[in-house]
């Protein structure tokens, strides 16, 4: 992740939505939601990678989807506002850009953001990591 700081930008380690530490994830999992008062930004660039290859990967039968989701409260329903599904089951990198207009329309009250790891079909386990990159002006 390192590496990713350089090219994406600054890292902020509260604004860390999974760590690169984490390990695998072999069915649908959402991360804990991290304090991000959306409404008071103007947007936010989030960077998935996935680090491992899905080996039975076949697109449309098994595979992954990343949700950046949403909520008011910390433990409140998430909804999601930006997605990510790779098109190989081999490592891959992507900058989700979302627009605090957009999430705002739909909760005016945005305060928290999560990642959530979506399995399709009997994908193998997958290793990502996620984190809010920067603030866009």
């Amino acid at each position: 992740m390192l590496a990713d700081r350089k090219v994406d930008g600054t890292l902020d380690k509260e604004l860390v939505l999974r760590p690169e530490t984490a390990g695998t994830v072999a069915a649908t999992f959402p991360e804990p939601g991290k304090f991000l008062p959306v409404r008071k930004s103007i947007s936010f660039q989030v960077v998935i990678a996935q680090r491992n290859t899905v080996a039975n990967f076949s697109a449309g039968v098994n595979y992954w989807r990343f949700h950046i989701e949403v909520a008011t409260t910390e433990n409140g329903t998430y909804t999601p506002v930006a997605s990510w599904t790779p098109t190989s089951g081999t490592p891959a990198k992507t900058r989700l850009i979302v627009q605090s207009a957009y999430v705002t329309n739909i909760m005016p009250l945005a305060a928290y953001v999560r990642v959530r790891a979506e399995r399709f079909g009997a994908a193998d386990p997958v290793d990502y990591y996620a984190f809010v990159a920067k603030p866009l002006v």
